[in-house]
């Protein structure tokens, strides 16, 4: 819940705003929500470095060890390679689920203060860890079928180049991936516990948003739609579009602002 103090000074100052039952965008710092994404956040390269490690090590062995002798070594490091990155990613998960929190609950409680002038406190169950917990896990098990995969293709030899150059390139875009979805999710979870009902869509902006005319993806598709075109428009949490909240579908980068309404506050 949101809580808010000094009722009678909030009631006299916005006595406008309140009969009118005004939604008033929150401001909220791209810059921070975009932190945990980076490869500058604190454990993501050691993640990245946990599958470049894997890549190296089978390239080693490709070269020292006949097909049979290759193989029996792919089975024998799969369950110490799934074991390492699931710790890294497990400790990177955390510090981002952390991270989202603040960001999230910071946000909501300096928008209240610039817009209102007021202090308040974004109250946040002990719920939320069991929520955002279970996306962590779910995340976890990505990063695990990852890694068998990148077993699995080194037995192939037409397919195992293009395996090794797509860990190379396509592992920090992977990782910040699902730390985007774990931010997405904390943003929600942290603007529905302080009333938030709906939020104002925000891209980057950029030739990377699906959608953009002149971008990179010019069309969506069935798993991440057109998303150039819903910047700076209104959704609500409990109706969420086909591909998802923003941050949701696989690549997305953008954020809900939240729109907040006076009236969902607990004013004390």
């Amino acid at each position: 819940m949101l809580v808010v103090r000094n009722r009678n000074e909030l009631m006299n100052r916005f006595k406008v705003l309140i009969s009118n039952d005004k939604d008033l965008v929150l401001y909220h710092n791209l810059i921070g929500a975009n932190n945990v994404t980076t490869t500058k956040f604190k454990g993501h390269m050691k993640l990245a470095n946990a599958y470049r490690n894997l890549v190296r090590l089978i390239e080693r062995a490709k070269d020292k060890k006949s097909a049979d002798d290759f193989a029996t070594f792919i089975a024998s490091l799969r369950h110490d390679a799934v074991e390492r990155v699931e710790l890294a990613a497990g400790e990177f998960l955390e510090k981002v689920a952390i991270e989202s929190l603040a960001i999230s609950k910071e946000g909501i409680e300096y928008g209240f203060r610039k817009v209102y002038g007021q202090d308040a406190v974004v109250v946040v169950p002990d719920s939320y860890w069991k929520k955002t917990a279970q996306s962590s896990l779910e995340a976890m098990k990505r990063f695990s079928a990852d890694t068998n995969r990148i077993l699995d293709t080194s037995l192939d030899a037409e397919k195992w180049d293009d395996m090794r150059d797509s860990v190379e390139k396509k592992t920090t875009s992977r990782i910040a991936d699902e730390a985007f979805i774990i931010q997405s999710e904390a943003n929600r979870l942290v603007q529905e516990y302080a009333g938030v009902r709906k939020y104002k869509w925000k891209t980057q902006g950029d030739r990377r948003v699906v959608g953009n005319p002149t971008g990179l993806y010019p069309e969506g598709n069935e798993y991440h739609g057109d998303h150039w075109s819903r910047d700076g428009k209104i959704f609500e949490w409990d109706s969420p579009p086909f591909d998802g909240h923003p941050g949701e579908a696989y690549g997305c980068r953008c954020v809900a602002l939240p729109m907040m309404n006076l009236n969902n506050a607990e004013i004390r």
